[in-house]
Parts: structure tokens; sequence; C-alpha cells
């Protein structure tokens, strides 16, 4: 297992290791969910795996389209996400929740030679 800078494991699991009922692989909700979007699962990514973190309690949901490319930063306030912002591009994203990170979404998708 990875373990970041900052102390945490990094463990990277599908969705449908996340606890629903808690008999599931993962034994709490991740701080950080990131999803990239694909044409064959872009409505089940938007509703319900948004609705599914929401309501395992996820702290924030990062959703990527390849297409744009860009990136929109979810939080959650309560128990329903709101949008924090939407960045495309090669504009730069400034996470400082869950963790200090910058993100520019072109990085994401563009292979490096």
């Amino acid at each position: 297992m990875t373990t970041l800078p900052w102390g945490r494991p990094l463990t990277c699991a599908d969705l449908d290791a996340m606890p629903d009922d808690g008999h599931k692989n993962l034994p709490a909700a991740p701080m950080l969910a990131v999803e990239v979007l694909s044409d064959s699962t872009h409505g089940i990514d938007l509703l319900l795996k948004r609705e599914r973190l929401q309501r395992a309690g996820c702290p924030a949901y990062w959703v990527i389209d390849p297409k744009m490319p860009g990136l929109t930063v979810m939080e959650l306030r309560g128990d329903t996400y709101h949008d924090v912002v939407t960045v495309t591009g090669n504009k730069e994203f400034r996470a400082t929740a869950p963790y200090a990170v910058p993100v520019v979404p072109i990085d994401l998708v563009t292979r490096s030679s």
C-alpha cells in the first residue's frame, strides 16, 4: 500500500468496494472519490454514484471529463454535494480539501512523451 506524504494510506478502489451497508471491502467512505466519465456509464457516474457517495458520507467527489477536458469538484455539506468549482483545459485548480494538491485537467488526460 502506498502512503501519501501526509501519512494517510492511498487506496484505489472501485465504487462497488465502498460500504453501503457495512459489509463491503472498505471499512469507511473514502475522503475523496474521483470518477472519470465514460460514454457508457455517464449517467451512472453523475447520478447513482454521486448519490451513493453522498449517502456513505464521502466528503469530496471529483468528476473528470476527459472529453472536455474538465474537473468538477463537489463537497459534502450536510448530506448533499454542492459544486465548488469546475475548471477546464489548462486552468489550474488548487485543492485545499480533503488534500492540498494542484490539478490541471488537461494534464490528467494528456500523455507525456
